[in-house]
Parts: structure tokens; C-alpha cells; sequence
């Protein structure tokens, strides 16, 4: 099950730690956005759906289109008491993250025995962040005094099937941070509630999902094509905050809008794989299997310079 669960993890250094509520909040608001544009599990292997397996309704409509999320929440959520793995509450202070950690179950207990750098000064504090599992994390850490840092981690990005894709959504990442945080834009202001839902809207209907959004101008949208149109302007412009040419922060992000402007996702391109085979007589443990073989040789064929727009 543990390789139903493969995620890309950025994660964003910025130079205060009074600036962590700010950027975490960032990071929760565009959780559901950039996972929607990138779901890519929307199968469970045949054999592990009840008997007698999956049917057309649970493969092409049913079913999750990011099952790494509840999968993953179902398996590592202890039966009793708080859950571990989850979308996470917004951050007042910077204190308010450690005394999170602290508090949080330990379920890995373990002896640790600290080094020489130093941030192994709080070697427990490293070792309960560990098992510490939230969808968007802070993170502390530092070899030294004056290489301390604190940063948000990142857990939403499926991983995905070329070099190029991948590379897109942690420029997305980056620069959404960067631009968010330093044009003060509105969508800090949507709601907890409302970044909760877009996140699990996101893995169950991908591009499919009514998420919730706040444009650059201040205002409240619903659809699709204004939310990524000022998502990935934003992505672009905080790139180039970062001091990378126009040229070549367009260039990363453009498989990203080629994605939102033709509907499409790995999750959704398996999914008509899938019914192509269906509709051929296939069975759906055969159409499942063939969709995946198909995807693992155009992964192959394109890996390193091709994307998933282009298939």
C-alpha cells in the first residue's frame, strides 16, 4: 500500500520565523488547486476492491481520482484518538507549531542519542516532527546557530509521470509562495473551512471539484478557469520575484496551464483509458491493467522531455 502514496515534498525556506503563519496559510489555501490539477491514483489495484471487484461506476465515477489521500490517512491514523494524518488548522505563532508538535501522539517511540549540530539540541523535538503527519507541515532545523531555519513543508503533489510535470508543480509551489505572501493577495482571507473542503474536493473529483477561491482583484469565484488563470499568473510572477527570466518561468509553468485549460490530469487520462477498454469488452481488472501498462510506456517515452499535455 505504501506505493500507492508517492508524493513530491518541496519544501519553502523563507528568512523570518514570524513570517511562518503567513506562509503556512498560503500553503493550506493553495493545497487544493494545485492537487486537483495534479491527481494521478484514481485506481486501486483490481485485486484489492471487495468482491467481486470493481465495476464501470466505481472506476469512472465513483471512485476518488487521488486515492493516495484517504489511503494514506487509512493506514496511518491510529484507530483511537486524534487523527495523525490530516489536513492541518491555520497557525496563529510560530510558538503555536512547536507546541502542536509536542503535543501530537507519539506512536514511534524510540531512543535517540543527540550529535554534534545544533539542532540536535532538540533531537526529540526532530523525532516527534517525524511522525508529526499533516498534508502541509512546519519544519525546524539547522546545522548550525546561523543556518537555523524554519520552513513549510509541502505533502499534496502526487508524483507524476515526467521530469517536465514535475518540475512545474514545484515552480508552482515556489512561486505562489513568494507572489501570495508579497503582493498581500486576497485569497489569504478565504476561509479555513473552505481550504479544508477544496483539499478533499480536490482528491475525490480532481478538475471535477467546485473549489472555492479569491481572485487577485478581491473577488469570490467558483470557476475554474479564473481561479487557474490567477493561480498560475501569480506562480509566474512570484518566479520571477525570484529573480528567473520571464522566458523561463513561463516555460515551467506552462504544462500546468495546458493542463487547466484542457481538463486534463493523469488521474483523468487513466480514467479514459480505462473506458476505452471497457467499452472494447475488456473486463475492469484487463482495462485497468492495460491503462497502466499504456501509461508506464509513454512515461517511458517521454520521460525526461515530453508532459502528460502532450500525450
Amino acid at each position: 500500500p505504501v506505493s500507492l502514496t508517492t508524493s513530491i515534498q518541496p519544501h519553502y525556506q523563507f528568512r523570518r520565523a514570524a513570517d511562518l503563519p503567513e506562509y503556512f496559510g498560503i500553503a493550506l489555501r493553495i493545497a487544493g488547486p494545485l492537487l486537483a490539477l495534479g491527481v494521478n491514483s484514481p485506481f486501486l489495484p483490481p485485486d484489492l476492491y471487495d468482491d467481486p471487484g470493481p465495476d464501470r461506476d466505481l472506476l469512472l465515477r465513483e471512485g476518488w481520482v487521488e486515492n493516495r489521500v484517504p489511503v494514506y490517512e487509512g493506514m496511518m491514523n491510529p484507530p483511537d484518538g486524534p487523527a495523525k494524518v490530516r489536513f492541518p488548522e491555520d497557525i496563529d505563532r510560530p510558538e503555536e507549531a512547536v507546541d502542536r508538535i509536542v503535543a501530537d501522539r507519539t506512536i514511534v517511540p524510540a531512543k535517540i542519542d543527540a550529535g554534534e549540530r545544533f539542532d540536535d539540541a532538540f533531537v526529540h523535538l526532530r523525532h516527534k516532527h517525524g511522525s508529526y503527519w499533516r498534508w502541509v507541515r512546519p519544519v525546524f532545523g539547522g546545522a548550525s546557530e546561523e543556518a537555523a531555519n524554519v520552513r513549510v513543508e509541502f505533502r499534496p503533489l502526487p508524483g507524476q509521470p515526467t521530469f517536465r510535470d514535475a518540475v512545474a508543480f514545484v515552480a508552482a509551489f515556489a512561486g505562489l509562495m513568494t507572489a501570495l505572501h508579497e503582493r498581500d493577495h486576497p485569497v489569504r482571507d478565504l476561509s479555513w473551512e473552505a481550504a479544508h473542503d477544496n483539499f478533499y474536493a480536490a482528491a475525490r473529483d480532481g478538475l471535477g471539484a467546485d473549489l472555492a477561491w479569491i481572485t487577485a482583484e478581491g473577488d469570490r469565484t467558483e470557476s475554474t478557469d479564473r481561479l487557474y488563470a490567477d493561480l498560475l499568473d501569480a506562480a509566474v510572477d512570484g518566479l520571477v520575484r525570484q529573480g528567473f527570466p520571464p522566458d523561463r518561468a513561463t516555460d515551467w509553468i506552462g504544462p500546468l496551464r495546458e493542463r487547466a485549460d484542457r481538463e486534463l490530469t493523469p488521474a483523468g487520462w487513466k480514467r479514459q483509458h480505462v473506458a476505452g477498454g471497457l467499452d472494447e469488452g475488456l473486463s475492469p481488472t484487463e482495462a485497468v491493467h492495460r491503462a497502466q501498462r499504456a501509461y508506464i510506456d509513454r512515461q517511458t517515452e517521454s520521460l525526461l522531455t515530453g508532459t502528460l499535455a502532450h500525450w
